[in-house]
């Protein structure tokens, strides 16, 4: 027969763990990333579409991007990747 047991905690202390459980998962995230950045990635496996999804939110934050307005637009960009 098991032996079960409860624990009892006050709310203050509920509220502290789940503030360091949010912390740990922030910096859990954090570190996937930077793993996720270093490792190398088969082309369209879940790891690919994670790296890429990080490289281009890092292109946008940095802005490195180009807003085009309409399709005729396209055009520029492309010309000036392919002169």
């Amino acid at each position: 027969m098991a032996n079960k047991s409860a624990v009892t905690i006050d709310t203050r202390t509920a509220e502290t763990l789940l503030k360091e459980i949010e912390t740990i998962k922030k910096s859990l995230e954090v570190l996937k990333k930077k793993i996720i950045k270093l490792l190398p990635a088969r082309y369209g496996s879940d790891a690919w579409w994670e790296k890429a999804e990080l490289e281009a939110d890092e292109d946008i934050k940095k802005g490195r991007i180009a807003k085009l307005s309409s399709i005729q637009d396209l055009d520029k960009p492309i010309k000036e990747l392919f002169p």
